[in-house]
C-alpha cells in the first residue's frame, strides 16, 4: 500500500520542517504539499508522532492541519494529471531501500 500525506500549513517555517520530516521518511513530493510512499506501519506511527510535535512548536494549531490516507497502488495508477507528471513507476517500485 503506498500512504498519501498532504497538508495545508500557513508559516513558511513550519512546512519547510514538514516537507524535510517526510523526505526524511522516503517520501517523494508529488506537488507542493502531497507526498506519497511507501512507508510501513511502524514508520509512519513514527513520521505523524514527529509532524505533530513540528505542528505543535512551530504551526498555527487554528488552521494549520496535515492529512493521510492510504491507496492502493493499482488506483494511484489510475491518477490523471495535468502538467507535470510525477514518475508513477519510480514511486510504484517495491524495490525502495529505506533507511531512518
Amino acid at each position: 500500500m503506498l500512504r498519501l500525506i498532504f497538508y495545508d500549513i500557513t508559516a513558511d517555517a513550519c512546512r519547510n520542517k514538514v516537507a524535510n520530516k517526510l523526505e526524511e521518511f522516503g517520501m517523494i513530493r508529488i506537488q507542493y504539499s502531497v507526498y506519497v510512499g511507501r512507508i510501513n506501519s511502524v514508520h509512519y506511527e513514527k513520521c505523524m508522532e514527529l509532524l505533530q510535535d513540528l505542528l505543535e512548536k512551530y504551526g498555527n494549531a487554528s488552521s494549520d492541519q496535515i492529512s493521510s490516507i492510504m491507496i492502493e497502488p493499482e488506483k494511484f495508477k489510475n491518477l490523471h494529471y495535468l502538467g507535470n507528471r510525477p514518475d508513477i513507476e519510480s514511486i510504484l517500485d517495491e524495490k525502495w531501500i529505506f533507511w531512518v
